[in-house]
């Protein structure tokens, strides 16, 4: 029996996977909800899905504690206490794991074994679109940024996981004149790869209230012989209603939180990863910070 961890429940991932972790037979959530109080406790995994900011800080905590560590991206703020957390997790021989969990879609690994039909891939667009949902993660000092901070890692985590190539230059550009926040709405990014790829990853929050559905986390690879479309929330019905003049979809297709959670219990019991690592998070978080100062300067960032 794996035992979890939540002391905060302000990014909205951390109700989903309170749900999944009660529903699997060998997890366990406990009642405790104070932080300091889960880190003396007997908790296996502590889950970090608090404000931004606070993510190192706490990700140091849990290491030192001994504890292991499931965060939602990102992991830090910058990318020298990034790379303290994944190194300090090592050190304290905890596990570290992202909130990657587009890697557990059945849709996902299917691609990913096309991947080498299509001959030399050349190039990949790719979307993670949302909608604005304000209070923290408008605010710069809580959240880091927006559209970037929040909608790049985890369609990224799927093309490099996917080529097994990592970044080597980055072009951003971002506006946040949808909402007028201080943190971008609107973002898209132009990425080089080790292997000769290039691709585009569109990251806004584009999607309105009224719109049908709240995002989108879409990927198409085009190779020299070949290309491969992925929807990873493709399995949806369309629903129109006249009582209330409403256009929606209801999604029925695989579960991927379950899936991902799965795949952190079994990682635990067995000390090896099933899921991403701490260090595909940190080169995650590296591709974004060198997005935001392309975005600052208004040129391309090489990525070492």
């Amino acid at each position: 029996m794996v035992k979890f961890g939540i002391s905060s429940y302000a990014n909205a991932h951390a109700g989903l996977y309170a749900e999944v972790i009660k529903a699997l037979r060998n997890a366990e959530l406990a009642a405790e909800t104070d932080f300091d109080a889960l880190l003396e406790s007997d908790v296996d995994v502590m889950v970090i899905c608090s404000e931004n900011v606070y993510h190192a800080e706490q990700i140091l905590k849990c290491a030192e504690a001994g504890k292991h560590v499931l965060v939602d991206m990102p992991i830090a703020l910058n990318e020298e206490d990034a790379r303290k957390c994944v190194d300090a997790c090592k050190k304290a021989g905890v596990m570290f794991f992202g909130g990657l969990c587009c890697r557990h879609h059945p849709a996902y690994p299917a691609v990913k074994a096309a991947i080498p039909s299509l001959g030399k891939i050349v190039g990949i667009n790719a979307e993670n679109q949302g909608r604005f949902v304000g209070g923290w993660y408008a605010d710069k000092k809580l959240a880091g940024g927006g559209a970037m901070m929040d909608h790049v890692a985890h369609v990224l985590d799927l093309i490099r996981d996917a080529m097994g190539s990592e970044v080597t230059r980055v072009y951003a550009s971002v506006s946040d004149k949808r909402f007028g926040g201080d943190t971008e709405d609107t973002g898209v990014l132009s990425l080089d790869f080790e292997n000769g790829a290039f691709a585009t990853i569109d990251c806004s929050l584009s999607i309105t209230d009224s719109y049908k559905t709240w995002g989108t986390v879409k990927a198409s690879f085009v190779g020299t012989e070949g290309l491969v479309d992925m929807d990873i929330l493709g399995q949806h019905f369309d629903v129109y209603s006249d009582v209330d003049m409403s256009a929606g979809e209801e999604y029925w297709g695989d579960d991927m939180n379950t899936e991902f959670m799965k795949a952190v219990v079994a990682s635990v019991r067995d000390g090896k990863y099933y899921t991403a690592s701490g260090d595909d998070c940190f080169e995650l978080c590296k591709v974004i910070f060198a997005a935001y100062k392309s975005a600052e300067t208004g040129a391309p960032v090489e990525i070492r």
